[in-house]
């Protein structure tokens, strides 16, 4: 039954003339077609609008999370380079104590080592330092320090920039996984030190001042009530346009924890209901987050669906109007668009005809659905594509000439570099032969850049050097890594020799296949010859101590531990090597008296130097002997140590002695003879020339015999005369008995003797009774004094002389001081009684000191430690 319906319909509708199946065709298509457009762009237009908004977000929230990268960047930044450039401040100030000599470089660089790694930045942030050849100097671990690191992108940039900020990617032991880091570092030239401060960027979090970009953040909306905010993964709000506190547990209006949910995801899109302050019901809203995880943030803009989609009511309303419309005047348009099909066609052959021209902005409008509407909607797609492709065509060649531009200007940079770089860079072919190398390398080579480009390296050495450089060029090209090469020497155009540490690296081309060698020379011919001249320096030194006649030693100066000794300290003290080696000389019973030791030590650290003391020593078999003693302070072997002398003086010691004790002998011998003898010769003689004298006066009236007897009365007094000066030369030469008198009766008579034969003030002034109990000691220090008082009656015309003898602190001061006319520096040393007066202050274990006194005159000084209690 249906089947003949339908055959009678599709019947009627075939025997229906053309117009009338053109009208109804068209006014079919066109409701069909203006029904199905308003659909198609209602969709399209939500479907625009809806991600133009949700794009909008995204680059806003995007936005928000590189101002905040941005504003934690510059914190990072700034905070890093404070630390590193006052570290570099300090070390500075150090270095500058070391050039003044507070200092040695060696506790220079340990200070600043110990300065730096006192210091943390974040939770395990750190400082440490690398040479330009990428070695770590400093580092807070030992197991790094000294190893190369060069390997490494971020060091050889650190190396290039010197001073600057870096970012870089690190994982430490303990890690799991890479983490972004940041340090900035600053260049200390004196010891070439690239210092860094590091620390990785999520430890930097509190840095950043939200204040910064708040503003910022809340002036971007969407629509009437969209916004920004950030809160991070625990739910609490850090900007927001009107709320604050945690909304973790927040729920929309069907129960769904959509707080909970962005937290979980953390980037994303998420669709939930909410209802502003001052609303009264909620409405579905969009909000697109991305996470930060350096600081745990999540970035959100968020804005309400209806406010997104309000255009697409407009666009609903115009779509049925126009169908109502189209309706009403179909009948018009459909005549008139059989008329106008082959109008139509004309126009697309004009429009195909200037796209191919390359016009490509031409478009054909779209004023139907069917055939001639859809072609001309084909049409505009396809210029579109074309359009598309010219522009982004455009756009790459842009990009390109951008980048050609680009790598001219780093070429251009890098030649810069390489042009005033101190080091020599050379580039060759896999034959060795010259393809490029900068002025330092010409100069080097002491050749023309012209007469080197073409030829061959090998040419630039003699063969030892060109087998060494040839294997590292084949090292080099089967690993692929650099290499070094140390001792290389050229051959310059004057055939002088230039020594040079090379590194040599792997030039490939663009299908990643060997195309020749590049290498990096540093003249080091000074440090060599330095080097030398060190060794010749140290070999000259240890042959002169081993050599050297004199007893000498090495000790370190901290515990005066012995390093070493020459064969002549072992023949004086009768150790061997193995008992002094090791062991401090101060606790292996060297010294007789212990506190020798600590006295020199003291003296040692005040003046550096001590020359020429006496002390007693004892040698292996505990023989006591005398030795002059000399130390400096020396630096060796990375420490402080004593560089010490001695020369044995025992028997000089003991011949001198006897010397004095004869010459003592023979001054009292003599002395003894001309009182015991000469002296009752000349009173006889005296006596005998009296009487004559009383004779030929008592022949009174005798002119003759009178002036006889006035010429005896002048022999008389001449004999007198004679008797009292061999009395004074008899006392000269054995003044008094100490033994019998004491030290302060001997001075008293001293001083008398001065004021009466010399008619010189002489004044005695002690406060130490008794003052010497050791009768050594006191004929010693008398017969100074004895020499001092007649040097300043003889030859310093003195009028006043004052002896004094004070006690300080268990020291003895014995001095005499004049007001003659003083002496003269260059001469006062070098007369015999002063030598004697030296030997004799060493024998007593003094100190004879001679100085000009203040106001005119000389001071002779002689200063003696000695025990109140004995007087020794």
């Amino acid at each position: 039954m249906s089947i003949p319906i339908v055959s009678d319909i599709l019947h009627f509708f075939a025997n229906l003339k053309i117009k009338t199946k053109l009208l109804g065709a068209y006014t079919l298509i066109s409701v069909l077609a203006i029904f199905l457009g308003g659909a198609v762009i209602y969709h399209q237009v939500r479907i625009t609008i809806e991600a133009n908004i949700e794009s909008e977000l995204t680059n806003a929230t995007a936005a928000i999370q590189n101002m905040v990268r941005t504003a934690a960047a510059t914190s990072i930044k700034n905070h890093l380079r404070a630390i590193a450039e006052k570290n570099k401040e300090i070390v500075t100030n150090i270095y500058a104590d070391f050039l003044k000599g507070l200092m040695t470089e060696e506790e220079a660089k340990l200070l600043c080592r110990k300065i730096l790694f006192s210091q943390s930045i974040g939770k395990t942030g750190y400082i440490f330092c690398v040479t330009s050849s990428g070695i770590a100097t400093e580092h807070p671990n030992p197991g790094v320090v000294g190893k190369n690191f060069l390997n490494r992108q971020f060091v050889k940039k650190m190396i290039e920039m010197k001073t600057g900020y870096l970012e870089y990617d690190w994982k430490n032991p303990e890690d799991v996984a890479l983490k972004p880091k940041a340090m900035y570092i600053s260049y200390f030239k004196p010891w070439d030190w690239v210092i860094a401060a590091s620390s990785y960027r999520e430890e930097f979090a509190e840095l950043i001042n939200i204040s910064d970009f708040r503003k910022s953040i809340l002036s971007l909306t969407f629509g009437k009530s969209g916004y920004t905010y950030i809160k991070d993964s625990l739910g609490n709000l850090i900007v927001h346009p009107f709320m604050t506190g945690n909304y973790f547990d927040a729920k929309d209006k069907y129960g769904e924890y959509f707080v909970r949910k962005i937290c979980r995801l953390k980037n994303g899109k998420a669709v939930y209901t909410w209802k502003n302050p001052g609303e009264t019901i909620e409405r579905d809203k969009m909000v697109i987050f991305k996470y930060i995880p350096e600081y745990d943030w999540i970035v959100a803009s968020t804005t309400y669906l209806d406010e997104i989609f309000a255009p697409l009511n407009t666009v609903r309303n115009i779509v049925f109007t126009i169908i109502l419309l189209i309706c009403v005047f179909v009948f018009c348009t459909s005549l008139w668009i059989n008329a106008g099909v082959i109008r139509p066609l004309q126009n697309f052959m004009k429009q195909f005809a200037l796209g191919a021209s390359g016009d490509f902005n031409i478009r054909m409008p779209v004023k139907s659905t069917d055939e001639i509407g859809q072609l001309a909607d084909y049409f505009n797609r396809f210029m579109d594509t074309l359009n598309n492709y010219a522009t982004n065509l455009h756009l790459e060649m842009n990009q390109h000439k951008m980048t050609a531009q680009a790598l001219r200007s780093s070429e251009e940079k890098y030649r810069t570099i390489l042009e005033r770089m101190e080091e020599g860079y050379f580039e060759v072919d896999l034959s060795g032969s010259f393809s490029f190398c900068n002025h330092a390398m010409v100069r080097m080579l002491g050749k023309k850049e012209d007469e080197i480009m073409g030829t061959r390296i090998y040419n630039c050495m003699n063969l030892k050097n060109c087998q060494a450089l040839e294997k590292i060029f084949t090292i080099v090209r089967q690993s692929g890594k650099a290499k070094q090469l140390s001792d290389l020497e050229l051959i310059r155009s004057d055939c002088t020799l230039c020594t040079v540490e090379a590194s040599v690296s792997l030039r490939k081309s663009s299908d990643n296949t060997p195309k020749g060698f590049s290498g990096v020379l540093r003249d080091i011919s000074e440090r060599k010859k330095n080097e030398k001249a060190l060794r010749l320096s140290e070999e000259m030194f240890s042959k002169a101590f081993r050599s050297s006649p004199s007893a000498m030693f090495i000790a370190a100066l901290k515990d005066s531990r012995i390093i070493n000794v020459n064969d002549r300290f072992l023949a004086v003290t009768g150790h061997s090597l193995f008992e002094l080696i090791g062991k401090e000389l101060s606790g292996n019973h060297f010294f007789y008296h212990s506190m020798d030791w600590k006295k020199m030590m003291a003296s040692l650290s005040e003046k550096a130097l001590i020359k020429n003391r006496e002390i007693t020593f004892l040698t292996a078999a505990g023989e006591k002997r005398t030795g002059m003693i000399s130390m400096e302070q020396i630096f060796l072997w990375g420490e402080s140590c004593i560089l010490g002398a001695i020369e044995d003086m025992t028997d000089s010691r003991r011949l001198e002695r006897e010397i004095l004790i004869i010459s003592e002998r023979e001054r009292q011998k003599l002395a003894m003879e001309l009182h015991d003898d000469l002296c009752p010769q000349l009173i006889g003689i005296e006596v005998m020339t009296k009487m004559l004298q009383q004779r030929l006066h008592g022949n009174k009236g005798d002119g003759c015999l009178d002036n006889e007897a006035d010429r005896a009365g002048k022999i008389r007094s001449l004999i007198l005369d004679s008797i009292e000066k061999t009395r004074r030369m008899s006392r000269g030469l054995s003044p008094v008995n100490l033994t019998e008198l004491g030290f302060d009766a001997s001075l008293e008579e001293l001083a008398t003797y001065v004021r009466e034969v010399f008619n010189i003030s002489c004044t005695l002034c002690y406060d130490v009774s008794p003052p010497f109990e050791d009768i050594t000691i006191a004929t010693h220090a008398y017969y100074i004094v004895h020499e001092a008082v007649h040097n300043a009656v003889k030859h310093a015309r003195a009028k006043n002389i004052y002896i004094s003898l004070t006690n300080e602190d268990e020291t003895a001061r014995l001095e005499v001081r004049d007001d003659g006319m003083g002496f003269k520096t260059s001469a006062v040393f070098r007369g015999m009684g002063m030598q004697i007066m030296r030997y004799r202050a060493g024998r007593i274990g003094a100190v004879l000191d001679v100085k000009a006194a203040p106001n005119g005159g000389t001071i002779v000084g002689l200063t003696l430690e000695i025990d109140v209690s004995t007087g020794v």
